[in-house]
């Protein structure tokens, strides 16, 4: 499972996904959206193969995981904790 950005939500039920919700507005089909993924998920990790054979643009910075996050970290703290139902189950 992974855990969608602020402003998204989803409904899982019987492991489907349903009601996604963007920004206030259902996932619309025929729109293109970017996403961004570690490294790791986006090249297969952890059985997320659909990321690695997915076809489209595809960029990829060149950073490790771990030193985005560590400047990430840096730029942005202190680090406030937003509480929000994302993922929603029955």
């Amino acid at each position: 499972m992974l855990y969608p950005s602020a402003n998204t939500s989803y409904r899982i039920d019987n492991r489907k996904v349903s009601n996604v919700v963007i920004n206030g507005k259902p996932l619309n089909k025929a729109q293109i959206y970017k996403i961004i993924l570690l490294s790791f998920t986006a090249n297969g990790g952890d059985g997320h193969r659909i990321f690695k054979n997915a076809t489209g643009e595809r960029m990829d910075t060149g950073l490790l995981d771990i030193d985005a996050f560590v400047e990430f970290i840096r730029t942005n703290s202190p680090i406030r904790r937003i509480q929000q139902a994302r993922i929603l189950q029955p």
